[in-house]
């Protein structure tokens, strides 16, 4: 378990240049290293868990578990409720899950946070914006 988060934490910043790059889904000189210039372009709540989310939260929200991981599940999670919950998270971090608020936008946190409460049998009230999310930081 310890390992696998270990691995997300690394390989995540490492691997999201590459995810990126959708002209040929290979990786080039300039795609590696901490540059996140290309995600800044990315705005849409689902391209957002895609790119980002999607490798350790997996496709649908439903975590990973097993063979050491302990990756919750999105879908039909209560925690996600709370309007600050997931925005908070993302920023900061949680256990095993790195912050990401010095690679995501507050409009960015905003869209991706108000995706996953709508989507994978989440349907909560209320929504994040870019000046709740700044008041998190």
């Amino acid at each position: 378990m310890v390992l696998l988060r270990k691995l997300c934490i690394v390989l995540l910043p490492l691997a999201l240049p590459i995810l990126l790059n959708k002209s040929s889904g290979i990786a080039h000189a300039d795609t590696a290293g901490k540059d996140h210039s290309k995600l800044a372009t990315v705005t849409e709540g689902r391209e957002i868990y895609e790119h980002v989310c999607q490798s350790c939260h997996m496709q649908g929200g439903v975590g990973a578990h097993g063979a050491g991981a302990n990756i919750p599940a999105l879908s039909n999670n209560q925690h996600l409720e709370a309007e600050t919950y997931l925005p908070y998270v993302v920023i900061h971090g949680f256990v095993g899950m790195p912050a990401l608020g010095g690679m995501l936008s507050d409009p960015q946190i905003a869209a991706v946070s108000n995706y996953v409460r709508m989507h994978f049998g989440n349907s909560y009230s209320g929504s994040a914006t870019a000046v709740s999310v700044s008041q998190l930081r």
